[in-house]
């Protein structure tokens, strides 16, 4: 017996609408954050997986990682659920992200984001393919699965593609996609004027691309938007928030920094510091040429100046050391320990660690840092333990002064991380006479088009410092901001 099934689906807002109309058999959709992609695909009137919910067709969508589409996976089983619960949902398979539709419609989800899963989904046919998170499948398997896996499976039925992501620089093929369909979206000009999209040789009629800004979704107040452009380096948020696709390749990794006026207020003399009295930070990173480590204090802020930047607090970077070069050879840890305790005793008189034969407990308030490496062992040791167990006993801390993170911040999440700090809150500072080669490191260390570190041979090239800068932003100042 026939029987009612209401299935409840949202009225999709006007940038979804004009999707959902002006679609062609090709498509690019760069979402910014919080434009409602989530909806679109799974849960708005006649989503894009409509064909396998309501027609009885088969659609393939295509993921970097299965956990990059867990969140639509339960939006699909909240709205249309199972036939045990009333919905028509016929089968599902949680591992194998398979499910099985009354009408005969079916979904695959397919991992593509490795080389021993490029060619998953070989062989189907489908009437629709939807690329998910597009931006975060490698480059080169993106490019690979399109044309030699999913292209085909499109053949029989003459299917249709979404490829579905943010905007991520210009050195990929999700970009190369995207400038398929600029001038049919008439996307080749960002929201600033600027050309960053124009229209590829390769493109046709068939490909229409759409820049979707956070604000084509009018749930979201403007006035947030606008907050997030204060809290936010400039070039972040007009790739997050205004789907412009920024150009990193070359540019300064701490790229704020061009700017001359954002120079003069970081760089400057150093202050005197109360190494007894105050809360201090060390980051330590670890090569043969150079070893490294960086230290930071953090400064009161007037309360009407926490209020108006919603910033807690000020950051210095107060003293670097720098052991070994080409030139004078490697270094080992130890030299770095040795560096750390004669500083302290130039500033304090007070002996630290351990001087020949004899120990001295540590008084100073140190927390410690660094890269995520050193929590292991890797044969340069004079003794079988690692270089945070080293450093523990060569500056006689006690274990619950080391803060040290499992693995290191993502390159991109420091840029986004760094770029911000260093240009929004008040008062960033690095002391340029006792910080010569961190000034250096971010004034020349490049970035790549994913904002990924430029490492290599050569002084010019070596980012010791600025990682160091890295991981004590990454440890101690997630709480800065109010």
């Amino acid at each position: 017996m026939p029987r009612n099934i209401n299935i409840q689906l949202y009225r999709p807002h006007l940038g979804q609408q004009r999707i959902l109309d002006n679609k062609r058999r090709f498509n690019c959709i760069v979402c910014a954050r919080r434009f409602g992609k989530t909806e679109l695909i799974t849960s708005v009137a006649l989503p894009l997986i409509s064909p396998a919910v309501f027609e009885g067709k088969f659609v393939g969508i295509f993921v970097d990682d299965f956990k990059d589409f867990a969140q639509s996976w339960n939006k699909i089983v909240d709205t249309y659920k199972t036939i045990s619960e009333g919905g028509i949902i016929k089968h599902k398979d949680e591992t194998s992200k398979i499910m099985q539709f009354l009408n005969g419609g079916v979904l695959e989800v397919w991992s593509i984001g490795d080389e021993g899963r490029k060619d998953k989904g070989r062989g189907r046919k489908y009437h629709r393919v939807i690329y998910e998170e597009t931006q975060k499948i490698p480059s080169h398997i993106l490019e690979y699965h399109w044309k030699t896996v999913s292209r085909p499976t499109l053949t029989d039925y003459k299917g249709e593609a979404f490829f579905i992501g943010t905007a991520a620089g210009k050195d990929n093929y999700w970009y190369e996609l995207c400038r398929n369909g600029a001038i049919s979206g008439n996307v080749e000009k960002n929201c600033y004027g600027d050309i960053d999209l124009p229209q590829s040789e390769n493109g046709s009629d068939s490909w229409i691309t759409f820049r979707m800004e956070t604000t084509d979704n009018p749930a979201i107040d403007p006035d947030e938007v606008a907050d997030a452009s204060r809290d936010l380096d400039r070039l972040t948020f007009e790739q997050e928030y205004k789907s412009v696709f920024v150009d990193y390749s070359g540019e300064a990794w701490v790229y704020v920094l061009k700017d001359k006026s954002i120079q003069q207020k970081v760089f400057q003399p150093s202050k005197k510091t109360n190494l007894e009295g105050e809360q201090i930070y060390i980051s330590f990173d670890f090569n043969k040429i150079p070893m490294t480590a960086a230290v930071m204090k953090k400064t009161i802020l007037p309360a009407d100046v926490s209020a108006k930047s919603r910033y807690k607090y000020g950051v210095h970077i107060i003293k670097e050391f720098k052991i070994g070069s080409e030139e004078r050879g490697e270094a080992s840890i130890y030299d770095t320990c040795q560096a750390v305790r004669e500083w302290v005793f130039t500033e304090t008189g007070k002996k630290i660690g351990r001087w020949e034969n004899t120990e001295f407990p540590c008084t100073i308030p140190f927390l410690i840092t660094g890269d995520a490496s050193g929590d292991r062992s890797d044969g340069r040791q004079r003794v079988s333990k690692t270089y945070y167990e080293i450093i523990q006993e060569e500056l006689q801390l006690p274990a619950r002064f080391f803060v040290v993170p499992k693995a290191n911040p993502l390159h991109a999440e420091s840029y986004v991380q760094t770029n911000t700090i260093i240009s929004m809150c008040p008062d960033f500072q690095i002391y340029e006479d006792k910080c010569p080669g961190l000034r250096m490191d971010c004034l020349r260390i490049k970035s790549d088009n994913s904002r990924r570190i430029i490492k290599g041979k050569g002084e010019e090239r070596q980012a010791d410092l600025l990682d160091n800068l890295r991981y004590l932003l990454n440890t101690f100042c997630k709480d800065i901001k109010l």
